[in-house]
C-alpha cells in the first residue's frame, strides 16, 4: 500500500493547465504540457518565467457501516508554491527552427490531510487481529517468552513489530494451555473504536528539459527529473471496552528519500488546426528510508477481577529501514484541435500499469527480501487509465475562459478493492485506505495584461471515495471499514512574463 501511495500523483501544473483538466499533452507551450509531454517545450516561441500559488482545502467525511452515530468530519488547509518555470528560447536557422531549454520545479503531490472515523459497539477489536496475525506467523525466538531484551526482537526480521509491541503492551495475552496468543477481551465483549490520522508531506520534482522545433511540424523533447519525497503519518487508534477499560495506540511513520526519472516525447502538427502527441515517462527509481515509532497504553479488568495498567513503546532510536522503490512507467497519448485564435479542445489519455511497482532492499539485493510484497503487488494491482479533457475559449484578445475534467481509474484489483485480501502491516501501522476512482472538475480564466505579462486563475474540485481499514481483514476478525468521502477544493494563481 505504501508503494502505491508514493507512486500515485495528483493533477498538477499551472493554473491554465489545471483549468483545462491537465489535458495539455499535444499543446505544449505551458508547464503542464511540458510535464505531460516534454516535446511541449519546443512549442515555445519566446523565453518565459512563471510561477504559481496553490491554495487547497481537503475535507474528509467518514461513516462506519454497521454502527450507530459513527459520522465524523475533518479538514486541512494547505498553501504552497505549486511550480516555478524558466524557459530559454533559442532561435536557429534551417530545418531546426529553435532549440529550447527549461527548468521547472513542480509539486506533484501534497499529502496534507486530516481524517478520523469512529465505530461504536463493534464486535471485533484490533487486539484480536494482533493475536490472530501473530498466531499465523511462524516466528523464531518470540515474542513469547522473553529470554532477551525486547530490543533484540525489534531487530529480528522474523518477528513483526506489531507482535512485539502487542505482547509488551498487553494488547494480547499468551494462553499456555493452547500455546496461542489471545485477545484480552472477554467472550462477546464489544468495543467503541475511534481512529484519527494526520498526514503531511509532498512529492516535488525538478525537471531539466530540452526540446526542438522542426519546421513548425514536429516537436521533440527530453526531460530528466529529480524527485524529492517527504511523508509523515501521526495516528491514534483508541478502543473502549464494553466491560471497562480500553487502550490507545499512537503511531508515527516518516518516509523520506529521492529519486530520478527520464521522459521523452513528440508532437506532430500536420496542419495548423490539429496536433497529436505521444510521450513515455520511465519509472521513478527511489532510494527511501522509513522511521517508525509507536507507544501504547492499556487498562482493563482481567478475568480474575484485577485491574491491569501498562505502557509500552518501540525503540526510540531505532535505525531507519532503507529500501528502493520503482514506480510504474507511464504512457501518454494526446490530441488537440486549435480553431483559429478562438478556441482549443484537447484530450489526453494515460496508461499506468501499477502491477509493475517493485520494492527492493538495495540494487545488489538479488534474492530480494521483498519478494512476498512484490508478489502481492502483481496480484492486487492492475493497469489504470486516466482521461483528461480541456476546453479554452478566447472571449476577447485579452481574456480566455477555460474548463476541464479529469478521471483517474483506481488501479486496485476488483477482489482486493472489495476488501477480501490481507494487507500486511508496516512497522506497527495497521491502518490503510483502499481508494476508488478520482474525479477532477475545473474551470478558470486567463488575462493578458500586455504582450509580455499574463495571469491565469483556476479552481478545481477533486472527489474520491475510499475505504479506511484500521486493520486488515482475515484471521477471524472483521475490521468494519469506514467509508471516507474526500473532497479537495483548490485555487491556483499563475503569473508569467514572456521575453
Amino acid at each position: 500500500m505504501d508503494a502505491f501511495k508514493l507512486s500515485n500523483n495528483d493533477l498538477s501544473g499551472s493554473a491554465r493547465g489545471i483549468a483545462m483538466g491537465g489535458a495539455f499533452g499535444a499543446l505544449g507551450g505551458d508547464v503542464t504540457g511540458v510535464s505531460q509531454n516534454p516535446a511541449g517545450i519546443g512549442v515555445y516561441r519566446s523565453s518565459e518565467i512563471a510561477g504559481s500559488l496553490d491554495f487547497s482545502s481537503v475535507n474528509t467525511e467518514s461513516n462506519t457501516p454497521g454502527s450507530m452515530g459513527s459520522m465524523a468530519k475533518d479538514s486541512k488547509f494547505n498553501f504552497s508554491f505549486n511550480n516555478i518555470t524558466y524557459i530559454g528560447y533559442t532561435p536557429l536557422f534551417g530545418d531546426v527552427q529553435s532549440l529550447n531549454f527549461g527548468f521547472t520545479y513542480n509539486r506533484l503531490k501534497d499529502f496534507g490531510r486530516n481524517y478520523k472515523a469512529s465505530g461504536p459497539g463493534l464486535s471485533s477489536s484490533l487486539t484480536g487481529y494482533i493475536a490472530n496475525y501473530t498466531n499465523s506467523i511462524k516466528m523464531d525466538n518470540g515474542p513469547h517468552p522473553h529470554p532477551y531484551p525486547k530490543e533484540l526482537y525489534y531487530d529480528n526480521e522474523d518477528v513483526p513489530w506489531i507482535s512485539v509491541l502487542g505482547y509488551d503492551g498487553y494488547l494480547m495475552d499468551y494462553d499456555d494451555s493452547d500455546s496461542i496468543y489471545v485477545s484480552p477481551l472477554l467472550k462477546g465483549e464489544k468495543v467503541d473504536r475511534a481512529y484519527s490520522a494526520s498526514e503531511r508531506g509532498f512529492i516535488d520534482t525538478y525537471d531539466f528539459t530540452v526540446g526542438a522545433n522542426i519546421l513548425d511540424v514536429v516537436y521533440l523533447g527530453f526531460s530528466l527529473s529529480l524527485t524529492d519525497l517527504r511523508y509523515s503519518l501521526d495516528s491514534r487508534h483508541t478502543e473502549e471496552f464494553e466491560f471497562g477499560g480500553g487502550f490507545d495506540l499512537d503511531n508515527r511513520l516518516e518516509t523520506s528519500g529521492s529519486g530520478y526519472q527520464v521522459s521523452i516525447g513528440a508532437i506532430l502538427r500536420p496542419v495548423d488546426e490539429f496536433r497529436i502527441g505521444l510521450a513515455y515517462h520511465s519509472p521513478t527509481w527511489y532510494n527511501l528510508n522509513d522511521s517508525y515509532y509507536a507507544e501504547t497504553e492499556i487498562g482493563y479488568y482481567k478475568a480474575d477481577g484485577k485491574w491491569l495498567h501498562e505502557r509500552a513503546n518501540t525503540p526510540v532510536n531505532a535505525p531507519p529501514t532503507n529500501y528502493r522503490l520503482r514506480t510504474p512507467d507511464r504512457w501518454v497519448g494526446s490530441v488537440a484541435g486549435v480553431f483559429g485564435k478562438k478556441a482549443i479542445l484537447s484530450l489526453d489519455y494515460e496508461y499506468t500499469d501499477y502491477s509493475s511497482m517493485k520494492l527492493q532492499e538495495d540494487m545488489y539485493d538479488f534474492s530480494n527480501i521483498y519478494n512476498r510484497q512484490n508478489d502481492f503487488i502483481s496480484k492486487d494491482f492492475i493497469g489504470a487509465s486516466t482521461l483528461k479533457v480541456g476546453l479554452e475559449y478566447r472571449a476577447t484578445p485579452q481574456i480566455a475562459l477555460r474548463a476541464g475534467y479529469s478521471w483517474m481509474q483506481s488501479p486496485l484489483e476488483k477482489s482486493f478493492k472489495e476488501g477480501t485480501f490481507e494487507v500486511l502491516p508496516v512497522g506497527t501501522v495497521t491502518a490503510y485506505t483502499l481508494d476508488g476512482d478520482t474525479n477532477y472538475f475545473s474551470y478558470g480564466a486567463g488575462f493578458r495584461f500586455t504582450s509580455n505579462l499574463y495571469m491565469d486563475l483556476a479552481f478545481s474540485l477533486k472527489t474520491q471515495t475510499s475505504q479506511l481499514y484500521t486493520y486488515s481483514p482475515g484471521h477471524g476478525v472483521n475490521p468494519f471499514p469506514s467509508k471516507l468521502k474526500n473532497d479537495t477544493y483548490r485555487g491556483l494563481l499563475t503569473l508569467g512574463y514572456k521575453f
